[in-house]
């Protein structure tokens, strides 16, 4: 039997194609009134340790375009978003009322934010006889087709990987249906979308740019062959648009599926599939393990009593100061677009961690400011892999800076890039300038100290 009228509550699922709760609100309701909360307690709150906002400028630029694209998308199809801000669960309760709702339709978040949002607003609709109803969107893999519950998933990335690829099949994406429109009255407040004064992103944020995105590269790789290395820096840039639910894992995992089994293209899509199963498993450990990767042990409830939370000698890794070229160009990156590959984000975590000795929780709450594409899960749950405090026995990632610096910028470039009083240091030593003889440093117009920062840490532990 068909409801009345239904609210829509769009959190990290800000697109038409693929999202469950749309469809089940679109399918069981006379009228769908799609709406959307800008939460003050995201948008203005700090962190714990560093107390900073947990919301940066690159995120909530990207954020306002999402959802603005967002409304354009449903404007298209005959329907709207009412926009607010504030306090999630009270606007809903508000707005439930006022349109005398019969439900909200929402996609579950898991973490703890999300969860106290969800909650609160269950109680609220329970007092007048109206409820909450979860879909899911946000896994690649739906938790009931998984051969496991939650709570016995695998602890390890391997053993999980091996045992959904052999026996769990992708579904499809949803099929799009029509929404059923509900008429505002002519002199109700949509809703404006929120200025942004900040600086273009690397990426426009929305469904639209994600799609387009993910056309234009289906259609390269159907066409021709791919060099690896551009598709990957190509699809990393695609996958930001996942952390918001611009983009359905489901649909880019079907879409990279069809792009063949040979040379580069097959390492494309392998690579994007890993990487799709790593985001699932970070959440299975986000809903088995709850509160603890949040916590200073992590999983394990490991303390180590050595770390510090130096202000310091954190700022110095924030602002790429710490001597050492390859880690001081990530963090550059990282600072003006917003944005880093996965391979730096290893590299300066694991230096924060095990060459500076500072608590991973300063990292991760750096991560939640200045991240384009933060997700609760994927964030924290990557610190505490890389701080040895997951639930693999195999994690701790301790990286070599100096050789990994070798691998990934074999002739400088990167670093030329984001250092450039490095410029003219030629390549061999592009990475070790503090090996550097007084007479060289002249030579290439370099003073350490004055252009570019001595190192940080001892030099004798910089081993190749």
């Amino acid at each position: 039997m068909r409801n009345n009228r239904a609210i829509v509550w769009f959190q990290k699922d800000l697109r038409i194609h693929d999202n469950e709760a749309l469809i089940e609100a679109s399918s069981n309701t006379k009228e769908v009134i799609p709406v959307y909360v800008f939460d003050d307690r995201e948008l203005n709150n700090q962190t714990d340790i560093l107390q900073i906002g947990k919301t940066g400028p690159f995120r909530k630029r990207f954020l306002i375009e999402s959802v603005e694209d967002l409304r354009n998308n449903l404007r298209e199809r005959g329907s709207d978003l009412i926009i607010r801000s504030g306090i999630s669960e009270d606007i809903l309760f508000d707005l439930a009322k006022q349109f005398d709702v019969d439900a909200i339709y929402c996609n579950r978040e898991r973490t703890r934010e999300e969860v106290f949002r969800q909650e609160s607003l269950e109680r609220l609709l329970w007092s007048i006889g109206r409820e909450v109803r979860y879909s899911r969107g946000k896994m690649l893999y739906y938790t009931a087709d998984l051969p496991f519950p939650i709570t016995h998933s695998p602890d390890n990335f391997q053993q999980f990987k091996k045992e959904v690829e052999r026996f769990v099949a992708v579904r499809q994406p949803l099929e799009e249906i029509p929404i059923p429109s509900f008429k505002f009255k002519h002199d109700f407040e949509i809703g404006d979308i929120p200025n942004c004064d900040s600086k273009e992103n690397i990426v426009l944020g929305g469904e639209s740019a994600a799609l387009e995105m993910l056309e234009d590269l289906s259609k390269k790789a159907k066409t021709e062959v791919l060099d690896f290395l551009d598709a990957k820096r190509s699809l990393e840039e695609l996958m930001i648009y996942l952390s918001d639910g611009c983009l359905s894992p489901k649909k880019l995992y079907h879409s990279v599926s069809t792009w063949g089994n040979k040379g580069e293209n097959c390492r494309s899509k392998d690579f994007t599939i890993n990487a799709l199963l790593w985001r699932d498993f970070y959440r299975l450990m986000g809903k088995k393990y709850r509160e603890l990767i949040f916590e200073a042990g992590g999983v394990k409830g490991y303390l180590d009593r050595k770390v510090s939370q130096e202000i310091t000698l954190f700022n110095i890794w924030k602002e790429g100061r710490t001597g050492i070229p390859y880690v001081d160009a990530c963090m550059n990156k990282l600072n003006t677009v917003g944005y880093l590959h996965n391979h730096e984000k290893k590299m300066i975590s694991s230096f924060l961690v095990y060459y500076l000795k500072l608590d991973w929780r300063m990292g991760a709450e750096y991560f939640e400011n200045m991240l384009i594409n933060y997700d609760p899960c994927s964030v924290w749950g990557f610190w505490n892999y890389i701080a040895g405090i997951s639930s693999d026995d195999k994690d701790g990632v301790e990286v070599n800076c100096l050789r990994e610096s070798s691998k990934y910028d074999p002739d400088g470039e990167f670093v030329k890039k984001w250092i450039p009083a490095l410029k003219n240091v030629p390549k061999k030593h592009i990475h070790k300038p503090f090996s550097l003889s007084e007479d060289e440093l002249t030579e290439f117009n370099v003073k350490l100290g004055a252009d570019y920062p001595a190192p940080a840490i001892s030099s004798a532990r910089l081993t190749c």
